[in-house]
């Protein structure tokens, strides 16, 4: 079984390109703050000992910017997957930010999934992410620069993780199983 460390990225400094395109997805190209620096930094230090194989990270600017930090101290090679972007809220990307806001808001008080919603359903961000894994079996440890939303619905949780916080898992193909 292959053991897929996935790293949330840092905290992100949207502020830079909030005026940037106007739209919602301006945001995929937002950069760590300096606090999300430090938050990535801080966890390279705890993945030190883990001899990992290689890195894998979201195409989006604050995923790749902590996985270079991380091969940089590391010494691995990164491999960007675009399969393991962040959870689209609007397949469309053509919500504005602020609606865009209000929207993940309203998600998450409301449960029950509206099949007519321009949201990327759960089990489909885990299907994705996985079919990525997938790629990797071969090596023994993968450390994932990526998303709270991914790391939720990949494990099943609930609540978003926090930046730069850890998670583990074990997956051969078929099973997959959280490392506590």
């Amino acid at each position: 079984m292959t053991e897929f460390i996935m790293v949330r990225h840092g905290e992100p400094d949207y502020d830079v390109v909030n005026d940037w395109a106007g739209i919602g997805v301006a945001k995929n190209f937002a950069p760590l703050t300096e606090l999300g620096v430090r938050q990535i930094r801080e966890t390279v230090h705890r993945l030190k000992e883990e001899n990992a194989d290689i890195i894998i990270s979201s195409p989006f600017t604050r995923c790749m910017q902590g996985a270079c930090m991380m091969a940089k101290e590391l010494d691995l090679d990164v491999a960007v997957e675009h399969g393991l972007h962040e959870w689209e809220l609007d397949k469309t990307h053509s919500v504005r930010p602020g609606i865009r806001e209000r929207m993940l808001t309203w998600k998450f008080n409301h449960t029950k999934w509206n099949p007519r919603s321009k949201w990327e359903h759960p089990d489909r961000v885990k299907e994705r992410v996985l079919q990525v894994f997938d790629k990797y079996l071969q090596y023994d440890k993968v450390i994932v620069s990526c998303h709270a939303m991914m790391i939720m619905y990949t494990l099943g949780d609930e609540i978003p993780r926090q930046y730069a916080e850890i998670r583990r898992i074990r997956y051969d193909g078929k099973s997959l199983q959280e490392v506590k």
